[in-house]
């Protein structure tokens, strides 16, 4: 679900409540970290199948942003 969100809005800056609330169907708390762990396993995921691991992006002190390939 949160990969789904970014992919909706690739090159846009998602925050964790943004995501959490595409995940669940809510609003998240904003400190909520399980975000943060949930990108480090995606990314893992996607290095492991195509070799990189930049496709998401952490922008500091916003949220995240998805800059691969559709």
């Amino acid at each position: 679900m949160i990969m789904e969100a970014m992919m909706l809005k690739p090159g846009q800056v998602l925050t964790r409540d943004q995501l959490m609330a595409h995940a669940r169907g809510q609003e998240g708390i904003s400190f909520d970290r399980s975000i943060d762990m949930h990108i480090s396993k995606l990314r893992a995921k996607i290095e492991s199948i195509s070799g990189e691991r930049e496709m998401i992006k952490t922008v500091w002190g916003s949220g995240y942003m998805y800059v691969g390939d559709l």
